[in-house]
């Protein structure tokens, strides 16, 4: 296609110019590394190419006992030398730590601004000043870039920031990274980006606009000039002048005197500044990071999420709870059979409400902390139907939360409510506040719903988990220990103090509110045709609806929500052994 040749291209030119970028703002370091393979080649060591390559390895290498292992390699390898003494003290001020393949001197030539200058400009003749592109024409050409296309395939410019270590039985991963110039939130955001083998340069310019073909021709043209300027006689204006004539119908637009230069080394300042984010430590993170990895991580607060995706995703467990429930009705009936008993026993014995639903609770859930000897007696006429409900899931513990009043609302209270907030905060809950859904405002208490939703089978694993700060910093998976990437960032999310809503996002169902509110009505009518006392309809569920409402509800809309009830309801119909989420 077209537009993949384009875009190909485009990233190739790219490439070249961040490559340029920072081989112009770390010049001096570069020119370290032209002294270090002059010693090379200059010694009288054998092996010369085994040694560069320990060089490398050592020079690339994060965690401190391989790099130490690598080092006494290369001291073998060049005795009675002073290059393991320059190697070992350009290792501690180096901020590019690319590949030397990369930065050597045979590579800098054959991608020389010039020569980018110059196949850029037989691309913009080649493509009809870049509106015609044909991948067979321009071949010759994309043979000639092949090595930017690879640093850019391959991640080269930035895969060498962290070395990542991962235990496979515990999970655990360890990411290395020089903590002289890379702070620890910087570790695990490229250690994302890295293992997780995204596009660098694309995470990296995220925060700007990005290149566009059109755009790069002058940023190269200033790169070209800038290799120049030291000939004699060589200044903007001969330059300038040399290159209109070498190039008169590609420079026609967008050169129309000497300060293209100054706006393009504008630019080329700007994406070195985008440069220094991956290349050098941020003093804001490590300053914050002072002051957060001195004490344990805390425990997110609701009130740092936006309300309408506390909303969003309360009205959505609650959706899943019912759907669970409907879904393995059979199950369910009998475990409301056995609590509805063991709750009209317990009102017999003399002891306080609030005693009541906490032995009500603990004799379902097999807590096994009964003293009353007459609850105690309760506890254990009940013993043998409850082991056949715990035989359905042994490892969950919890189904004395089901149909608890006070826990989880009931879907009349939770319409109820939606009508409410609809009539104070508009139709799409424009005017939504966390007053709105404070406890003073509303009956139903939605920080709950973190909770209910541990009670459910997770059908799309959330990713979470901790972390260790230092060097190396440490992620401890809480679950799915494969998924290395989400474990990776769910550790920078904890950190960054976004881990909770994006948890609560991802137990979303619909960002959309009305998809939200045809799924209570639609759930609505399933629980009661299965659960309610009376036969339903239609017309008697949407009655009851109506009456929540200052205005009937859509019909159409309503079944639009009993369709997708029942998906949702059928969705959970798997095995019981899954019960609970962890």
């Amino acid at each position: 296609m077209v537009i993949d040749i384009q875009e190909r291209i485009t990233k190739i030119f790219e490439t070249g110019i961040y490559y340029h970028a920072a081989l112009q703002k770390y010049k001096s370091q570069v020119e370290g590394i032209d002294y270090l393979e002059k010693m090379v080649v200059q010694s009288s060591i054998p092996a010369k190419t085994d040694l560069w390559n320990a060089i490398n390895l050592y020079l690339t290498e994060h965690h401190p006992y391989k790099a130490q292992q690598i080092y006494f390699v290369l001291v073998g390898k060049a005795a009675h030398t002073d290059i393991p003494r320059y190697v070992r003290m350009m290792k501690m001020d180096r901020n590019l730590v690319l590949s030397l393949d990369i930065l050597s001197e045979a590579l800098r030539k054959k991608l020389s601004a010039e020569l980018l200058l110059e196949n850029y400009f037989s691309v913009h003749h080649l493509t009809k000043g870049f509106t015609f592109f044909d991948e067979q024409a321009l071949a010759d050409i994309l043979q000639k870039l092949r090595p930017l296309e690879l640093i850019r395939k391959d991640n080269l410019l930035f895969c060498n920031r962290i070395s990542c270590q991962i235990d496979k039985q515990s999970g655990y991963i360890s990411v290395y990274y020089d903590d002289k110039k890379t702070s620890f939130r910087q570790a695990l955001k490229w250690a994302v980006a890295v293992v997780g083998k995204q596009d660098g340069l694309e995470t990296l310019s995220e925060g700007k606009t990005a290149l566009t073909l059109k755009n790069c021709a002058g940023i190269l043209a200033t790169f070209a000039f800038e290799s120049q300027r030291k000939a004699p006689g060589i200044g903007k204006q001969q330059f300038f002048k040399q290159l209109c004539d070498k190039y008169p119908y590609e420079t026609e637009v967008g050169f129309a005197d000497t300060r293209f230069i100054t706006r393009a080394q504008e630019k080329i300042d700007e994406i070195k500044n985008v440069i220094s984010q991956f290349y050098e430590i941020n003093k804001e993170d490590r300053a914050r990071e002072a002051f957060s990895i001195s004490e344990q991580p805390k425990i997110e607060s609701l009130d740092n999420v936006d309300p309408h995706t506390r909303v969003k995703s309360a009205l959505s467990v609650y959706v899943n709870y019912y759907a669970y429930l409907l879904a393995n009705h059979e199950f369910f009936r009998a475990l409301y059979t056995v609590r509805t008993a063991i709750d009209t026993e317990l009102q017999r014995c003399k002891i306080s409400e609030a005693q009541r639903k906490s032995d009500l609770l603990s004799i379902l859930n097999g807590a096994h902390v009964i003293d009353d000897p007459k609850v105690k007696a309760i506890e254990e006429k009940y013993a043998a139907v409850l082991e056949k409900i715990n035989a359905v899931s042994p490892d969950f513990k919890c189904w004395g939360y089901f149909f608890c009043e006070d826990f989880v609302p009931s879907l009349a209270g939770i319409i109820a409510l939606f009508s409410q907030l609809k009539k104070s905060c508009g139709d799409d809950f424009s005017q939504l506040t966390h007053a709105d859904i404070s406890p003073e405002k509303i009956h139903i208490d939605l920080k709950k719903a973190i909770v209910i939703n541990m009670l459910l089978p997770q059908q799309n694993m959330f990713t979470a988990a901790g972390y260790g700060a230092g060097n190396p910093a440490k992620i401890l998976p809480h679950n799915n220990k494969e998924d290395v990437v989400g474990n990776i960032q769910a550790a920078l999310d904890l950190f960054d103090g976004h881990l909770l809503r994006h948890y609560l996002s991802h137990v979303t169902l619909d960002n959309k509110l009305k998809k939200l509110e045809e799924l209570l009505w639609g759930m609505h009518y399933h629980y009661e045709k299965a659960w309610g006392a009376v036969k339903i309809t239609d017309d008697k569920c949407l009655q009851q609806i109506d009456a929540w409402y200052d205005e009937p509800v859509s019909v159409s809309r309503f079944q639009l929500g009993k369709k997708a009830a029942r998906e949702l309801i059928n969705s959970f119909r798997l095995p019981m052994k899954n019960a609970g989420g962890r």
